[in-house]
């Protein structure tokens, strides 16, 4: 309670910002290469074994990524064709709070897919390119 008014539905506005706004801003992070990343192994591999490796660990990610989007496209499609809503304060169609995660997701998943091509054709990643240039 806050001055007299229930704030519940300020709490759960919160919550769907939050969730959104860390899966729109995954991709800029990878990008910037601000996602940890353990660099350790990689700098005592050899050159041949650290693209393999640092491929693999891309693939990986896409995978997790696309497992995860590709169901909250289907949690978000099944909610707008059974109208669910929220059962909260205010309801809100269920389909509208994940909006942010599924578009979070899908500039995440080009944004990995992107970091894997650039490997794959012998360029860097952006962040270690633009690091080098400072």
């Amino acid at each position: 309670w806050t001055l007299g008014v229930s704030s519940n539905q300020v709490v759960e506005f919160v919550g769907y910002g939050l969730a959104t706004m860390t899966f729109l801003g995954a991709a800029q992070t990878v990008r910037d290469g601000g996602m940890l990343r353990i660099n350790l192994l990689l700098y005592f591999l050899p050159e041949a074994v650290r693209k393999a490796f640092d491929l693999l660990c891309i693939a990986i990610g896409i995978f997790a990524i696309s497992f995860v989007g590709y169901y909250y496209c289907v949690d978000m499609y099944s909610s707008y064709v059974r109208r669910y809503e929220t059962e909260g304060v205010i309801a809100l169609p269920l389909w509208v709070p994940p909006l942010g995660l599924v578009l979070g997701s899908v500039l995440f998943l080009v944004e990995m897919v992107r970091q894997f091509i650039m490997i794959m054709i012998g360029g860097e990643r952006f962040a270690e390119s633009m690091a080098e240039a400072t």
